[in-house]
C-alpha cells in the first residue's frame, strides 16, 4: 500500500513543504512498523517547475518510496523548452534512485483549457538513471 500526498507548488492541495514531508515519511513508517503482511510506502508526486526543477529538495525525495513527478502549471511552454524541461526533471539522480519502489512523470495532457503543451518525442525520451518519459 502507497500513502502519497502533493508538494509544496500545489497550493491549493495544501502541499507539502520539505519539513512537512518528513513528518509525512515519519508517520508512515510508524505505521508500516504497525502493520502486518501489508508493506506501506511513502510517496509524493511533487511539481516540475518551470526549469525543469522539482519542489522538494533533493534530501527529502531521496527517502521517498514512490516519487510522482507532474507539470501544473506553464502549460504554454514551446515544445523544445517542455522537453528540455521534462528532460531534467527526469535526470534528477533522486527521482530514479530515491524512488526505490516507483517512480513516473505525468506529462502534461492537452485538454482545452490547457493548450500548448506537450514535448518533442513524447514517449520515447529515457534518461540515464533508467527512467523513461511516457506521455
Amino acid at each position: 500500500m502507497a500513502i502519497t500526498d502533493h508538494s509544496k507548488n500545489l497550493a491549493f492541495a495544501n502541499g507539502l513543504t520539505d519539513e512537512r514531508a518528513l513528518a509525512h515519511i515519519e508517520k508512515i513508517r510508524a505505521i508500516g512498523k504497525k502493520m502486518k503482511g501489508i508493506r506501506v510506502l511513502a510517496g509524493i508526486e511533487v511539481d516540475i517547475l518551470g526549469d525543469g526543477s522539482l519542489d522538494l529538495s533533493d534530501s527529502v525525495l531521496e527517502q521517498m518510496d514512490i516519487v510522482i513527478a507532474s507539470v501544473h502549471s506553464l502549460f504554454n511552454q514551446d515544445r523544445a523548452t517542455m522537453t528540455e524541461r521534462l528532460l531534467k526533471a527526469i535526470s534528477n539522480p533522486y527521482f530514479a534512485a530515491g524512488a526505490s519502489h516507483g517512480a513516473a512523470v505525468a506529462a502534461p495532457r492537452c485538454v482545452p483549457v490547457r493548450s500548448g503543451c506537450g514535448a518533442e518525442g513524447s514517449g520515447q525520451i529515457q534518461s540515464g538513471n533508467g527512467v523513461e518519459f511516457l506521455s
